[in-house]
């Protein structure tokens, strides 16, 4: 039959078996996405404001924003060592030697004294989704081939 895989979550050869780890795996990027599109919605928030945009960023202010944001930032970490550890995937803790680097950029927009470092804070973040990603799927990559 042709079309979408209905079972993907199911674990190979065992039916009726719902796995969460493709949720698991998955997930991280998802959630380093959603710091992309946030990151821009703070950027822009002032512009939004002034033309009646309702974003994620205008509703919760500035500062709140930055706090959530920096959340995004590191949860991915969290849940890479969660599934590691779980489901016994010891190369994604490699992944985890990132967390110093991602704790740095989370930490950037509170400490910073620079008045354009809004305008910062867009590219910085496709940068480190960029690094996270390549080094997340050169680790899946070693645990899965």
């Amino acid at each position: 039959s042709s079309g979408i895989n209905a079972e993907w979550p199911l674990r190979p050869g065992t039916k009726g078996s719902f796995s969460m780890l493709p949720i698991f795996l998955t997930s991280p990027l998802g959630i380093l996405a959603t710091s992309i599109i946030l990151a821009n919605n703070i950027r822009d928030s002032g512009q939004d404001l002034k033309a009646g945009v309702k974003t994620l960023a205008n509703q919760m202010g500035v500062k709140s924003s930055l706090d959530f944001y920096s959340l995004l930032l590191l949860l991915p970490y969290f849940q890479v060592a969660g599934c590691a550890l779980l489901y016994q995937l010891n190369s994604l803790l490699y992944v985890l030697l990132l967390a110093p680097v991602s704790l740095y950029w989370a930490a950037k927009p509170h400490r910073s004294t620079n008045p354009n470092m809004l305008t910062e804070l867009f590219p910085d973040t496709l940068f480190h989704y960029h690094l996270f990603a390549v080094s997340y799927l050169a680790a899946g990559y070693c645990t899965f081939v």
